[in-house]
């Protein structure tokens, strides 16, 4: 019996084992399978039937509202199912189930109707949706320092859930806007004949700042109960304030310079100084300044407080407790996802179709893993993309304009894109492209970008041999339809 329980816990790490990628050479998606999520979808139907239910015991004049709120919220989970924007990659689930296992056995008074989603939306971000469903995005990991801050974060989530936060601020918002003296101000400022836009935003900023201290509060709360859950697990609550402390630097990201005139210069076609040149007037159009928008206060328009001040408040709170642990599953495990979340983060800026963004993060990952054949295909697919569409004259439906981020590289970027022309495009393609050309065999969208941009410049003899070369290696891949 010994024998065989040590067989299968060998068995079960070096399937852990089996996940590691050698990410110098090249990276392997995770899988999203919207097939996958049948149980799921039946649970969700179920709670938002339930949930239809419950809204006859409510007040008759928010009924309506409610049920279209109810419906819009299930609806939009569903269409989330089937458009692949959740991972199924056993890995990688299986790591972040465990860590909400530990938190609710440790908590039996917490609802265990929980489907916890990891989610690819290229952002640092977890929410709760007031039936069941709580979504950590992926991104969130690289931004973590260690797996106690993840079951933090974890907690917060339940904590919403646990409280009901998300549906009390539905029916708080639906009461707001039937407030009988909220809509006898409206109705002056309707009927008046002077100053209706400073009447209108005096009364919008009365109605929003509300909401939102009221949601602050709710995190507020959120915050001081997921210490309390904590205590009830293996984890360190004292690594909350390191969660908290983490996601305030998430909106000033850092990235190393990238001179992209030595990325875009190649031995037959030189960067031309030209695509850097902004015209006058233009610089910061892009960009969005909340204060011109009625003067609104931006810091009371948060619904999250403060990361330093939601600190300040749990300091108080947070207890260095016995056989505490910061990693309950394998540190190893936890460094390699987040090593993975960083491709994921270039490959899903590409799937939700920003595709400056993701060039720009595949371009700045490339630094650290310069001959990965995975990165350097997302290159190519981001350039012939950003080709075809500059060929159909929309380019701003993919591509940011100048001045739209205040990173100063990414910025840099899409100054050049905005400037090149059609086939000025194309030659950086195909030159980019073609210097990897012996890497391109590891990669399919390498070797399908590349066959396209030599298509594109008349080289008919490359593009030939790499339609044969995707043939041979790729005879049912994703773009063997459009050969």
């Amino acid at each position: 019996m010994r024998f065989f329980s040590i067989l299968i816990s060998t068995v079960f790490w070096c399937t852990l084992w089996g996940q590691q990628q050698n990410l110098q050479d090249n990276y392997v998606p995770l899988a999203c399978d919207s097939t996958a999520w049948n149980e799921h979808l039946e649970q969700a139907r179920n709670r938002y039937n339930s949930d239809l239910t419950a809204i006859k015991s409510k007040p008759k004049l928010y009924r309506t509202e409610l049920t279209e709120m109810y419906a819009e919220r299930y609806l939009g989970i569903c269409e989330r199912y089937t458009d692949n924007h959740f991972y199924t990659d056993t890995f990688v689930n299986n790591y972040f189930q465990r860590i909400l296992s530990e938190i609710l056995k440790g908590n039996p008074q917490l609802p265990t109707d929980v489907r916890l989603l990891v989610a690819r939306y290229p952002w640092a971000n977890a929410s709760c949706h007031g039936e069941g469903t709580i979504i950590i995005n992926l991104d969130l990991v690289s931004w973590m320092e260690t797996e106690s801050q993840i079951a933090f974060v974890l907690c917060h989530e339940l904590a919403h859930y646990y409280e009901d936060h998300v549906n009390e601020g539905l029916e708080d918002y639906v009461a707001s806007l039937k407030d009988p003296e909220f809509n006898k101000k409206l109705r002056q400022i309707y009927n008046s004949e002077y100053n209706t836009y400073e009447q209108a935003m005096a009364l919008l900023k009365n109605f929003v700042y509300s909401d939102r201290k009221h949601s602050r509060l709710f995190e507020s709360e959120a915050d001081s109960i997921a210490i309390v859950l904590m205590r009830n697990t293996p984890y360190s609550e004292l690594e909350a304030l390191g969660a908290l402390a983490q996601m305030d630097k998430v909106d000033d990201e850092n990235y190393d310079t990238i001179n992209w005139a030595t990325k875009f210069s190649f031995q037959d076609y030189p960067f031309n100084p030209s695509w850097l040149q902004q015209e006058s007037g233009l610089a910061g159009w892009g960009s969005t300044n909340v204060k011109d928008i009625g003067e609104l206060d931006t810091d009371s328009m948060k619904t999250h407080p403060d990361c330093k001040h939601r600190i300040e408040l749990l300091q108080w709170q947070v207890q260095s407790g016995p056989n505490k642990r910061i990693y309950v599953q394998r540190e190893q495990d936890f460094e390699t996802i987040k090593a993975y979340s960083q491709f994921e983060r270039v490959r899903n800026t590409f799937f939700f179709k920003n595709y400056g963004k993701s060039l720009f993060l595949v371009m700045d990952l490339l630094h650290k893993y310069p001959d990965n054949a995975y990165l350097l295909g997302i290159a190519g697919v981001c350039l012939l993309e950003i080709y075809k569409a500059q060929e159909k004259h929309a380019l701003g439906k993919y591509v940011a304009s100048p001045g739209a981020s205040e990173i100063y590289s990414y910025n840099q970027l899409l100054i050049i894109v905005n400037n090149l022309r059609l086939g000025e495009i194309g030659r950086i393609g195909f030159h980019f492209l073609n210097n990897h050309r012996s890497k391109a065999a590891k990669d399919e969208e390498l070797i399908y970008s590349l066959m396209q941009f030599s298509k594109i410049e008349g080289n008919t003899e490359l593009y030939l041999s790499l339609q044969n070369l995707y043939k041979k290696q790729y005879a049912e891949g994703k773009y063997i339809s459009k050969l």
